[in-house]
């Protein structure tokens, strides 16, 4: 188990939001047609959604739900895999945040796509 997770915490959660930021004006330009494209670069097993568009483009959001348990940590970085694509050049992951009945739980990445478990 990762450090910093709690593991109870990911079972009970029944989402994980993730939130990606343009890095420039060309890439936020084209922001529904990369979060769309981002949606189906993720793992076929996740129910994803398109969860928020800022009015500006320069920001996706984006929530999955999971039949079964996914460390957060896991789901951060299969995020981020699916966005380092040529596809989705400009994108950063900036925020993966475990999501439940209360809202969000906390983020796990820090600004500039860092990991922030803890460690």
């Amino acid at each position: 188990m990762t450090a910093g997770l709690d593991h109870r915490a990911s079972v009970e959660a029944r989402q994980i939001e993730l939130v990606a930021r343009a890095g420039s004006p060309e890439a936020a330009e084209g922001a529904l047609l990369s979060a769309v494209r981002w949606l189906a670069l993720l793992p076929a097993q996740w129910r994803a959604e398109l969860h928020g568009l800022a009015d500006d483009g320069l920001s996706i959001a984006l929530r999955f739900s999971r039949e079964r348990e996914v460390p957060v940590a896991r789901a951060c970085a299969d995020a981020r895999r699916a966005l380092d694509d040529p596809a989705l050049d400009g994108w950063e992951l900036v925020a993966c945040r475990e999501v439940g009945a209360g809202g969000a739980r906390g983020d796990h990445v820090r600004d500039g796509g860092a990991r922030d478990d803890g460690a």
